[in-house]
C-alpha cells in the first residue's frame, strides 16, 4: 500500500530527512552534510559516494510548495548547477531535492542539461513524490521521521518516465530487503541490464516509462516503447545491448512477450548457485598480484560483487608474501570498510612476520566492527 506522507513543516527537517534518504540510497555511511544546518556551500547541502558508481554526488534541498510558498524553477536549478561546479570533491551527479509536485517541464530541463553536457555532472531532480516513495520502503528512516505513520510496506515496482534520470534506478535497487534472493554479483548485473533496456526504450523505442515489478522469484521489465524484443541481439553481431544480456543469461532464464507493450521476465533458474545463505565471505589477498591503490582498490570492488547478501563476516586474508606493499594492504582495507554495510564486521588476518603489522593494529584495531588477528 503506498502512503501519502506529509513533507516536514521546516526547512531543517526536510533537510534532514533527505541527508538519512541519500546516506542510504547511496549506502555511503560517510556521507555528509555540507555546512551547518540551512548553510550551502557551493549549491550543495549533501554530498558522498555512490556506491553504483563510486563517483561523488551532491544534493541540494529546496523546500517548495505548501508552507514553504514557492515552486522549483528552470532557473533556479541552472543558478544552483553553476554553484556546483566549484564544490569540491569535483560531483559526476547532482541532485536538486524538493517539496514541490512532479513537474514535467523541470524534469525536461533537467534532462536536457545531462544530455547537453551543460555542466561537469548530471542534473536530476527530485520531487516530494519521488522522495516520498523511497522514504516508506525504508523502516529505518519511517521509524526516525514518521513514527506515528502505520501500515508502511516495501514497495516492489516502479515506473520510470523518460524526463528521470538513472539515480531512480540506483534508488529502487537500493530498497532494502527487495532482492534479498540475489548475491552482489546477480544484483549489479540485474541493474546493468535494466540500465541497458531502459535507455534502449526511452531513446530508440520512444517509450514513455519504464517499469521494474518484483515477483517472488522473477523481475518484469515493461515499457510502453515499441515492440522490440531484446533476447534478439544474443542472435547478431556483437554490441553493448547484446553483451549485457548474453552476460545476464549466465544469472537469469530470461524470456520476451509483447502484449500492448514490451514485457521482459527474468526468472532465477532452478540450478543457479547463488550462495546467499553464508554468513562469512573470506577474501584471500596475495599483493604480489597487485600493483598499485588502484589495482588493490578495483580487486576490492570485484569481490565484493560476490559476497552473499546476508552476509555478516568479511574476512581479509593477508597471505602469499610476507611483506607485501604497506600501501596495497591499506588501500584494500580502506576500501573495504568504505564500501561494506554498516552491519558487517570484518576480520583482518595478519601474518606474524608482516613488518608493518603494528601499523595496521593502530590503525583499525579500535574502529567498530573490525577485529585484526594474527596468524601463527
Amino acid at each position: 500500500m503506498r502512503l501519502n506522507l506529509l513533507y516536514p513543516s521546516n526547512w531543517t527537517d526536510f533537510q534532514d530527512l533527505c541527508f538519512q534518504l541519500w546516506k542510504e540510497m547511496w549506502r555511503d555511511p560517510d556521507a555528509h552534510p555540507n555546512g551547518r544546518n540551512g548553510q550551502a556551500q557551493n549549491g550543495v547541502d549533501i554530498w558522498g559516494k555512490n556506491m553504483f558508481d563510486n563517483d561523488y554526488s551532491g544534493v541540494q534541498c529546496k523546500g517548495k510548495n505548501g508552507n514553504y510558498k514557492s515552486l522549483l524553477t528552470t532557473d533556479e536549478i541552472d543558478s544552483e548547477c553553476k554553484k556546483a561546479i566549484n564544490f569540491k570533491p569535483k560531483l559526476t551527479s547532482f541532485i536538486m531535492a524538493t517539496t514541490s509536485p512532479r513537474d514535467v517541464k523541470v524534469q525536461q530541463h533537467c534532462r536536457n542539461l545531462t544530455r547537453k553536457g551543460a555542466y561537469p555532472f548530471s542534473v536530476d531532480t527530485w520531487s516530494w513524490d519521488d522522495i516520498e516513495d523511497e522514504v516508506q520502503c525504508r523502516p529505518t528512516i519511517m521509524e526516525h521521521f514518521y513514527p506515528d505513520v502505520k501500515g508502511a510496506t516495501l514497495l516492489p515496482e516502479i515506473q520510470i518516465p523518460v524526463f528521470a534520470s538513472v539515480n531512480k534506478l540506483h534508488a529502487f535497487f537500493s530498497r532494502p530487503g527487495l532482492f534479498n534472493k540475489l548475491n552482489s554479483l546477480a544484483l549489479d548485473v540485474l541493474k546493468d541490464l535494466a540500465y541497458e533496456i531502459a535507455i534502449n526504450a526511452f531513446e530508440h523505442g520512444k517509450a514513455g516509462t519504464f517499469g521494474i515489478k518484483v515477483e517472488n522469484d522473477r523481475v518484469i521489465f515493461t515499457d510502453n516503447g515499441r515492440k522490440f524484443d531484446c533476447t534478439e541481439l544474443l542472435k547478431g553481431k556483437g554490441n553493448g545491448g547484446k553483451a549485457t544480456i548474453e552476460y545476464a543469461t549466465g544469472f537469469f532464464d530470461i524470456t520476451y512477450k509483447y502484449d500492448t507493450k514490451n514485457i521482459l521476465e527474468l526468472s532465477l533458474p532452478n540450478n543457479l548457485d547463488l550462495d546467499i545463505t553464508s554468513t562469512n565471505y573470506t577474501i584471500n589477498f596475495n599483493a604480489k598480484d597487485i600493483f598499485g591503490r588502484g589495482a588493490a582498490e578495483r580487486f576490492v570492488l570485484n569481490e565484493l560483487m560476490k559476497v552473499p547478501t546476508g552476509c555478516e563476516k568479511i574476512i581479509v586474508d593477508i597471505c602469499g608474501q610476507a611483506n607485501p606493499a604497506i600501501s596495497c594492504s591499506f588501500a584494500v582495507i580502506d576500501k573495504l570498510l568504505q564500501l561494506k554495510s554498516t552491519e558487517q564486521t570484518v576480520v583482518v588476518y595478519l601474518p606474524e612476520n608482516l613488518y608493518y603489522k603494528e601499523n595496521i593494529i593502530d590503525k583499525y584495531s579500535n574502529l567498530p566492527n573490525v577485529d585484526i588477528k594474527i596468524k601463527k
